[in-house]
């Protein structure tokens, strides 16, 4: 178990348990959040929920959807939020196992991806831990994906956080955000062993 400001979150062998960049990402959420209006939350690739869970926490979310391609990390996220349920009577949680956007309707205020971002030249990898982690051949894959859907179902306004590594193609990544019409709102970074962690914030151009 991991506890975090008071948030007590479950961890399992199959499921990629929080880490430096989870609580990189989880203190962006608190900035963002304290911000700006945001109603509608989704949490993407939500593993244990925490991300999800420390939005809610925030108190000013109305409903938090966790979804994520492993079943398990969706039945842990559920088991997650009801343990912290105290903290977060009132807003609604809605747990979806899916494909990024697949199974994914409706606008959000805000949309936050822990994307997995080390290089894999094992494009079959498809084991529920090994999905945690591989963003593809030059480890930006599966972020440039999620950004072409992402554009699709935040709300005007909204805001998109997204977790990159400097191990991948970051520069690759950048390019793309701008292609894909996103402008950078801000940035912050927290440098672990032989990495940079960078999460950033992105909105519509």
């Amino acid at each position: 178990m991991i506890e975090y400001k008071g948030l007590m979150i479950n961890t399992s062998e199959r499921v990629y348990a929080p880490s430096d960049d989870s609580f990189l990402a989880a203190k962006a959420i608190e900035r963002i959040i304290a911000r700006f209006s945001c109603t509608k939350v989704l949490d993407m690739g939500t593993g244990t929920g925490f991300l999800g869970i420390a939005a809610a926490s925030c108190m000013k979310i109305g409903e938090v959807h966790f979804a994520d391609i492993n079943g398990d990390a969706v039945a842990l996220a559920r088991d997650n939020f009801s343990l912290n349920r105290d903290n977060f009577k009132k807003i609604r949680g809605k747990f979806i196992n899916t494909d990024l956007f697949s199974r994914i309707g409706g606008k959000f205020d805000f949309i936050m991806f822990n994307a997995p971002y080390l290089r894999s030249e094992d494009d079959d990898a498809a084991n529920c831990i090994s999905l945690a982690w591989n963003g593809g051949m030059t480890g930006i894959e599966l972020s440039v994906r999620f950004l072409e859907k992402a554009k699709y179902h935040v709300r005007k306004r909204g805001h998109v956080l997204l977790v990159a590594s400097s191990l991948s193609d970051i520069s690759g990544l950048k390019k793309a955000i701008r292609s894909l019409g996103y402008t950078i709102n801000g940035r912050s970074k927290v440098h672990i062993f032989f990495e940079d962690i960078v999460c950033f914030v992105l909105s519509q151009a």
